[in-house]
């Protein structure tokens, strides 16, 4: 959120939390979505730049007087928390990739569907969208769009961490036995879902080789693959 350019007083309102991850496009959270986590008590810095300079002051961050949290409660609240939101990110981006590289696949198999000439690349194309649904099915439900759809298509990591993540969050205290396992067992089940993302650049480098000789433009994958 950023602060109005125009003369005169601003005010900006800090949630204490870190910055939340970036969405999946098009994707449906059933638990309403990430969350940053919350800044641990302690001194931060404000900066403000404008018209080339900066500006910089102290901020305290005290603890809620109401709250009975210890600091090293609030610590391992905020470790899991860290870890959580490394989580989501690294499953939103790889959705994002394998979301756009399938729309790339179905253009190029739309593009093609009628040249004969070009059949070799129809079927790679098909070939490598079929090897990349089953990589993606764990990262997100892309067959949700709303809530009610969820009564079809059960959530996946994306909804499952991001409600870890409101669990986590919903009191000031160390986090409970169970949702430290709950957090090992999705990252273990994001870290498969990463590692068969992985396995399938040779294919990707195969379809962008058979692109070349066709002398067309190869499939992107951002971020390298």
């Amino acid at each position: 959120e950023a602060l109005g350019a125009d003369a005169g007083m601003h005010q900006q309102v800090w949630d204490l939390r870190h910055d939340t991850p970036p969405a999946i496009k098009g994707a449906y959270t059933d638990s309403g979505g990430p969350i940053g986590p919350m800044v641990l008590p302690g001194t931060y810095t404000v900066t403000l730049k404008v018209n080339g300079k900066s500006y910089s002051q102290p901020l305290t961050v005290t603890a809620d007087p109401r709250t009975h949290a210890t600091p090293e409660a609030l610590k391992q609240q905020y470790e899991l928390m860290a870890k959580l939101d490394q989580a989501v990110r690294e499953d939103h981006a790889a959705a994002n990739t394998l979301v756009d590289v399938r729309r790339q696949l179905a253009a190029i198999q739309e593009r093609f569907a009628d040249d004969a000439a070009a059949s070799d690349i129809v079927k790679a194309a098909a070939a490598l969208d079929a090897k990349l649904a089953p990589v993606l099915e764990p990262l997100y439900q892309y067959h949700a769009h709303a809530e009610e759809a969820q009564l079809n298509y059960p959530s996946d990591l994306n909804s499952q961490l991001s409600y870890l993540e409101e669990s986590v969050d919903s009191a000031d205290s160390a986090p409970t036995a169970a949702q430290g396992d709950m957090y090992v067992t999705l990252r273990g089940r994001l870290d498969k879902a990463l590692a068969d993302w992985k396995t399938l650049s040779p294919d990707i480098a195969a379809l962008n080789a058979t692109m070349q000789k066709a002398s067309y433009g190869p499939v992107q994958v951002a971020g390298g693959g």
